[in-house]
């Protein structure tokens, strides 16, 4: 009976040894599997462990003005001519303190849109501040720091207005000889997108210890508004063709002014002209015929653009010149080709001079669903 009952106890001992095993076996296959199940995309299975997501950022605490006892009589006036002149106006404080979760540093107490006959602030702590007033020229230094004190203080703010410009383009064919006469079509422009309202002179305040840390990104693109006005056909000055004129930049916003210049047969040239650029700026643009770029393309069956009743346009962008270098070569630079064919999505591509003619993959234009009834 002893012998019986030890010979069952030692079974069971190795049939435990064995389970284990196997038990362990199978979790180290597991384990050298994961990484490459992983690698290869595998979905991670119910119950396994997720990476954890990273913690969002706390939003940054307030930050509010101090309010007091001054008020200020704000006015603006063009420095050239002494008239008013209406604008959005930053008032910054310079050196506020700091609060219990930021440090001292300037600080905008302010924003106010001050009309011609000018407007009253009102609850202003008594302090040193310096305004950004919006209408003003992009290139301009802001207005000088000033004190605020007592019940009324009376400032006049002289700014530099953004003035009106003009620009030039020296339209040439390949062998760089300026062509004769060119229609202008433009007074389009392009708003970019708002610049910073932050200036650059500002001692930033920062956070205290602990607090979060936002980054503000800059202002997003614009839209714009384009010329319906003809292109009126002009010889070409020695000069150049003159355009504009335009609006320079003020604090705001970015602007391009945008003009196209057209020659029969031939390519076109899109001048881009900044806000910020300076009265007189010359730009270069190249034109060659139409046929020499991008040559002669056709559809995948055969039929030339104009056989399928489709369109080719180029555009060669002009590029702005120093006055003080010799003018760039142009050959390098790319032309802009659009393709519109009837019942094909247009097309869009490079092309420089001397590349091949490429072969064009039209996509059809999507049927419009017909609506259904009930």
């Amino acid at each position: 009976m002893r012998s019986a009952l030890a010979a069952l106890a030692v079974l069971a001992v190795l049939g435990l040894i064995v389970w284990w095993g196997r038990g362990e076996e199978s979790a180290r296959t597991r384990r050298a599997a994961t990484p490459d199940a992983v690698t290869a995309g595998e979905e991670t299975k119910p119950g396994a462990a997720e990476p954890a997501p990273a913690p969002e950022a706390p939003p940054l605490p307030p930050d509010p003005v101090d309010r007091g006892h001054c008020a200020v009589l704000l006015r603006v006036l063009d420095a050239e001519t002494e008239q008013p002149v209406a604008s959005t106006v930053d008032l910054w404080r310079l050196d506020a303190p700091g609060n219990e979760h930021w440090t001292a540093g300037d600080q905008l107490q302010a924003t106010a849109e001050v009309p011609v006959e000018g407007v009253t602030l009102e609850d202003l702590p008594a302090g040193v501040y310096r305004p950004v007033c919006l209408a003003e020229r992009y290139c301009a230094d802001d207005p000088p720091p000033v004190r605020i004190e007592g019940p009324l203080t009376e400032i006049t703010f002289r700014i530099a207005v953004p003035r009106q410009l003009y620009a030039y383009v020296k339209v040439v064919d390949l062998r760089g000889v300026p062509v004769p006469t060119g229609g202008v079509r433009g007074g389009s422009s392009r708003r970019w997108g708002d610049r910073t309202r932050t200036p650059a002179w500002s001692r930033p305040r920062a956070p205290r210890k602990g607090e979060a840390v936002l980054i503000l990104g800059g202002g997003g693109g614009g839209g714009g508004s384009r010329s319906s006005l003809p292109p009126k056909q002009i010889p070409q000055p020695a000069e150049g063709f003159r355009l504009g004129p335009f609006r320079e930049d003020a604090k705001k916003s970015a602007v391009r002014h945008l003009y196209t210049i057209e020659i029969e047969g031939c390519t076109k040239v899109l001048v881009s002209v900044p806000g910020v650029t300076t009265d007189g700026s010359t730009f270069l643009g190249l034109s060659v015929p139409l046929a020499t770029v991008p040559g002669d393309l056709r559809m995948p069956d055969g039929r030339t653009i104009a056989e399928a009743g489709g369109k080719v346009s180029a555009t060669f962008i002009a590029v702005a010149l120093d006055a003080s270098a010799p003018a760039p070569p142009l050959s390098g630079h790319p032309f802009h080709i659009y393709v519109t064919v009837p019942g094909f999505k247009d097309l869009s591509f490079e092309h420089r001079l001397g590349e091949p003619v490429p072969s064009l993959a039209f996509e059809a234009e999507a049927e419009a669903e017909a609506p259904t009834g009930r």
